[in-house]
């Protein structure tokens, strides 16, 4: 075969038949799909074995590993020329490995990447993201500068060649919630990528991710923060500011995640996290939204479900001075 599509998997049995299916609805058909679940509790061994297409390898780890090692597990398992890692709640457009393969017709592409369509539990479309507005090939230098500053890469969305992942080394356990951007990053800073402008991946929100996003915003963006520090050591000093500039971005994320304390500590939790964030750039102490976040503490839920209407309303305006810039910060730009 000459496609691998990893699916690592843990308790979405309501989901995970769905990204199999999208996978065998593939335009191209030359591919195998790992899936390896880890000690999943629900039914999701009992969906996964319904599918009797002899291209599925399923596996079943003895202990759980977590998310990032069960998806490097896939990794290594993987035999195909090219992978696609795809998350078990989402699920691929019927040309996204057919588009992605016509890209790496130019030998200097490493990996490509997707505009995607957010839906909710049940496929109901909440809102689609551009990824570009027409199929491009970034240099590498040129792709890392624009990374570094947003992840604009959808987890799921990317598919590499095999040789690129051999190269950088496995998924990174120590930013385990950004450990798809360091990848990408690490892939850009060697090879060229392309961004395909169609909607070829259909991320997935609903109830169980959406508790976690809201759980984990604040630790996220804290993540992004020490990875790009960690990153900016014995970088190209052509690169350097963008790095830093990415940190700086991230800082301000982990500034307003901070509320996301409300749901996991209240006012306390979030004053806690407000204090962390604070401390990272100090130019976050001139920053206008920096004084807002503590009287949207103070109010509680009520001053926060406030503060998603009038983000929404006032998106346009807003988008300049909030860096939001992945799915992770959906639970400002879309509502609790």
């Amino acid at each position: 075969m000459r496609v691998s599509i990893c699916i690592p998997n843990y308790n979405h049995g309501m989901f995970i038949g769905k990204a199999i299916q999208s996978v065998l609805d593939q335009t191209y058909q030359d591919f195998e799909i790992i899936v390896v679940d880890d000690c999943s509790t629900d039914n999701s061994e009992e969906v996964i074995k319904s599918f009797k297409d002899p291209r599925i390898k399923f596996f079943r780890n003895e202990r759980n590993l977590g998310m990032v090692p069960n998806t490097n597990k896939a990794l290594k398992l993987a035999k195909g020329e090219f992978i696609g890692i795809l998350n078990s709640d989402d699920y691929y457009g019927q040309k996204m490995i057919e588009t992605a393969l016509k890209m790496f017709e130019n030998p200097s592409v490493g990996f490509t990447y997707s505009s995607y369509v957010v839906v909710n539990e049940s496929g109901g479309i909440i809102t689609k993201v551009e990824s570009c507005p027409c199929d491009k090939i970034f240099k590498s230098k040129e792709g890392f500068k624009r990374l570094a500053i947003s992840n604009v890469a959808p987890p799921s969305g990317v598919i590499a060649r095999k040789k690129c992942y051999e190269a950088v080394g496995s998924f990174d356990d120590e930013f385990p919630y950004c450990h798809d951007w360091n990848m990408w990053l690490r892939l850009s800073l060697k090879y060229d990528f392309a961004c395909l402008s169609d909607y070829l991946l259909y991320y997935r929100m609903h109830s169980r991710n959406t508790s976690i996003a809201l759980y984990n915003s604040f630790e996220t963006a804290m993540q992004e923060y020490g990875m790009l520090k960690k990153l900016q050591k014995g970088i190209d000093s052509e690169l350097l500011p963008f790095v830093k500039e990415g940190a700086k971005r991230a800082a301000k994320r982990a500034l307003l995640n901070s509320i996301g304390g409300l749901y996991s500590g209240g006012r306390g939790r979030a004053f806690e996290f407000f204090s962390k964030a604070l401390r990272l750039e100090k130019r976050n102490l001139t920053w206008p939204l920096t004084l807002v976040c503590p009287f949207i503490i103070l109010s509680g839920w009520n001053g926060l479900k406030l503060s998603v209407s009038l983000y929404k309303k006032f998106l346009g305006v807003l988008r300049q001075s909030v860096p939001f810039h992945s799915p992770e910060t959906l639970f400002y730009r879309y509502g609790l």
